[in-house]
């Protein structure tokens, strides 16, 4: 999944020199261990054998004039899914408008920076972040980093992490409603829809692994 990731980034992007990392996805199945829905990535480059390398950027937060500016007009994981397919690893039928919104980022500097509307399920996922990361953190006995963006060996494409674990692992953290919460317990797997976005960051970082995290505040219902 994460080289069918690189060949259509590359394919949006028509970036040439993206060395690919060979991925092999490996999901813990106990709903109590933390670390269930964690993916592997071997994070070689297949071309040289060296560790794919990649820019960390840590002096401005996420959704800043600056994160703005360096995430413009680039491929980036939250949105592999409109190159990808989760399942079948086939292009998106999203492929060709995402390009042109990428297009009109670089034209535009403005245009990505538009007000979205964010429901109430979206506003309650975004505050409750912070608490999920800390119990990431707590459960593991591990320092969450936080950083603005990470950027591709080739810098033609990133991703914006939810925290970074050392310097061989990082976080995806989604806290849905209830109901949905529930249902990725149920079936203790990477959900499809997370898959590209999971992916890509093990391909944009090297990373050895990422961790999937589901956080509900509900009262003694267990995370992911």
């Amino acid at each position: 999944m994460t080289r069918s990731v690189c060949d259509a980034v590359r394919q949006v992007q028509g970036c040439r020199d993206v060395r690919r990392a060979r991925g092999l996805s490996q999901l813990v199945s106990s709903m109590h261990e933390p670390a269930a829905g964690r993916v592997h990535s071997e994070g070689i480059s297949a071309a040289s054998g060296e560790r794919l390398l990649m820019k960390i950027l840590t002096d401005f937060e996420q959704c800043s004039s600056e994160w703005w500016a360096i995430h413009r007009g680039l491929p980036t994981a939250s949105s592999f899914d409109r190159i990808i397919t989760p399942v079948k690893g086939e292009a998106s039928a999203g492929q060709v408008k995402y390009m042109d919104e990428l297009i009109a980022d670089m034209i535009c500097h403005k245009w990505s920076q538009e007000p979205e509307y964010t429901s109430i399920a979206m506003q309650n996922g975004i505050a409750c972040e912070p608490s999920a990361r800390a119990w990431y953190a707590f459960e593991n006995d591990v320092e969450v980093r936080e950083v603005g963006f990470c950027l591709s060996d080739c810098g033609r494409y990133g991703c914006s992490p939810d925290g970074l674990v050392g310097e061989v692992g990082g976080i995806e953290i989604k806290c849905p409603d209830l109901k949905t919460h529930i249902g990725y317990l149920r079936e203790g797997r990477l959900p499809n829809e997370y898959k590209c976005q999971v992916h890509g960051s093990l391909e944009v970082t090297g990373y050895a692994w990422w961790d999937f995290i589901s956080y509900s505040p509900a009262v003694e219902i267990p995370h992911l």
